[in-house]
């Protein structure tokens, strides 16, 4: 094991052939910071992204692609499927990528809820105790959208939005692949975790105060939906090519 601050390496004892499986298991314990470039948190609330041990993906040519997390990047990881179970305190609302399954359990120390969600790039979550929850369809889509109190006007702007985007992206690039979409809107003091794509995730961003005229809601909700896409579905390295995902 060679360890760095952005890397672990591990030679394994002989090369895995095409076809096997091999196991990993791994303990680690991620700390967030304060909201800054997406991910951490304020007061009690929490998005919690880039917050496990990411495999580097493997190119075509043979090495590995791979680079630190910092402010100004654009994230890349292989395909795969998450299994995540979460524990969090009692009468906390989660939203997280992926289908919640089964229902919620409640345990001495709060409640848990597990999350599965397969080919797929990334894995986040965001959880408060103060979430609003509003709930519609787009599309065959279901939208559930995540707000502080007294943004329930922002969420219906969102959703009507959703409205038209969700069938708009269909019929241009093909269906949306996953059965369900959770919109964030990230309270006052955590606004740098909005505007973030994640598989079946976005968070979204804009104050009540806002003019409506600025459809400043609709534009950032509608471009990280877009991103489902690109890189989501196309799959392009955003760090190497960010034409290919922030310029589509």
């Amino acid at each position: 094991l060679g360890l760095t601050p952005q890397e672990l390496h591990l030679v394994l004892p002989r090369d895995v052939a095409p076809g096997e499986w091999i196991t990993l298991e791994m303990q680690w314990t991620s700390v967030l910071p304060e909201v800054f470039a997406r991910t951490g948190y304020h007061d009690r609330f929490h998005m919690v992204a880039q917050w496990f041990p990411k495999i580097a993906v493997l190119e075509g040519d043979g090495t590995w692609g791979h680079f630190p997390f910092h402010g100004n990047t654009e994230f890349y990881a292989d395909f795969g499927t998450y299994d995540v179970t979460l524990d969090v305190p009692r009468g906390w609302t989660v939203g997280a990528c992926g289908e919640r399954q089964g229902s919620v359990e409640h345990t001495p120390s709060g409640d848990r809820m597990r999350f599965v969600t397969r080919t797929v790039h990334d894995f986040a979550f965001a959880a408060w105790d103060a979430f609003r929850e509003l709930r519609g369809i787009a599309g065959d889509v279901e939208v559930t959208l995540l707000f502080p109190p007294g943004e329930e006007g922002q969420a219906q702007r969102a959703l009507a939005n959703l409205r038209q985007t969700i069938p708009f992206f269909a019929d241009r690039f093909g269906p949306y692949p996953y059965p369900n979409l959770t919109v964030v809107f990230p309270p006052e003091g955590a606004e740098g975790a909005g505007g973030m794509e994640y598989p079946s995730l976005i968070t979204t961003e804009g104050a009540w105060w806002m003019p409506e005229r600025l459809r400043f809601v609709e534009y950032v909700t509608a471009h990280e939906y877009g991103h489902q896409y690109f890189y989501g579905l196309f799959a392009s390295n955003e760090n190497a090519f960010p034409m290919l995902d922030e310029g589509l």
